[in-house]
């Protein structure tokens, strides 16, 4: 169950909101599912030491709208304000963060060798300067439920989102704050979608995830302070048809803040994916 979990929030986060654009929202008819599937080749990678790269070929697009009430790939959300250009919304979803941490890694399939001294006690060592933990080898880290503030405001020439999230779920009991700007235009017959943003995620919330404790038993305390994390996603769309277009997506997400944790090889993610979008 865990990794059909991973597969649907590695490739919701992935896809695009049908609220991108204010056009392709108004597609969506009230009380009808939107359906769409991208069918191709892509990958997304794994900062984390002992972290597989997950292999992207299939890309759900999934969303419901009624007057208030919606769910848009992965989102929950109600909405209680929309009057011209400014829509504002409770909104859940489950923090994203978790993705890095499950897959078919060979540990979490295969029986782990029973003589292993991982579980001893060890000296804790606070933050150390050069260190390398395989993410295998300490706590599980859960599912967390945020929930908050959704503020959209469309212009003519973009959309401007402000999101206010806090653990619910009262696992990492931290907060994010997200605001990001994205925009449509066509080049012939290329629709043509980037968008750039950036969290700011508190320390609780980077701790859960990417800090070391002693309830980790690796013999290493490391914190981690509040960070900023910018990225920059782009959609290039190429319609075929009704039902049918070439789609290109790209995702860079930045951990530059974070990747002094010993949990990290590289200091950012990268997405990408490239074949066939369906709509059902």
């Amino acid at each position: 169950m865990r990794y059909i979990l991973m597969i649907l929030l590695c490739s919701f986060s992935f896809a695009v909101s049908a609220k991108t654009v204010k056009m392709e929202a108004s597609k969506v008819a009230l009380g009808q599912w939107h359906l769409g599937l991208g069918v191709g080749v892509g990958i997304a990678k794994n900062p984390l030491h002992g972290g597989d790269d997950f292999p992207l070929l299939l890309l759900p697009d999934i969303a419901y709208y009624d007057e208030h009430l919606y769910f848009d790939n992965g989102q929950l959300g109600y909405t209680f304000f929309d009057q011209q250009n400014h829509v504002v919304s409770l909104i859940a979803e489950f923090n994203p963060e978790k993705k890095f941490f499950v897959f078919w890694s060979p540990s979490n399939i295969f029986l782990k060798n029973t003589n292993s001294v991982t579980n001893k006690t060890k000296p804790v060592i606070e933050n150390p300067e050069a260190n390398s933990i395989d993410y295998n080898e300490i706590a599980k880290r859960k599912w967390a439920l945020d929930s908050g503030i959704n503020y959209q405001y469309f212009h003519e020439r973009f959309i401007a989102r402000v999101n206010v999230l806090t653990d619910i779920s009262n696992i990492h009991n931290g907060w994010r704050v997200g605001v990001e700007f994205a925009h449509s235009f066509n080049i012939g017959n290329l629709i043509v979608q980037p968008i750039v943003g950036v969290w700011h995620k508190t320390a609780e919330l980077n701790n859960y995830y990417y800090g070391l404790s002693k309830r980790d038993n690796v013999g290493i305390i490391y914190k981690l302070d509040s960070v900023w994390q910018p990225y920059a996603h782009l959609q290039l769309t190429y319609p075929l048809s009704q039902n049918k277009a070439v789609l290109l997506k790209l995702s860079y997400d930045d951990y530059s803040d974070t990747s002094n944790s010993p949990l990290f090889k590289y200091d950012y993610a990268v997405n990408i994916f490239m074949g066939l979008k369906y709509i059902f």
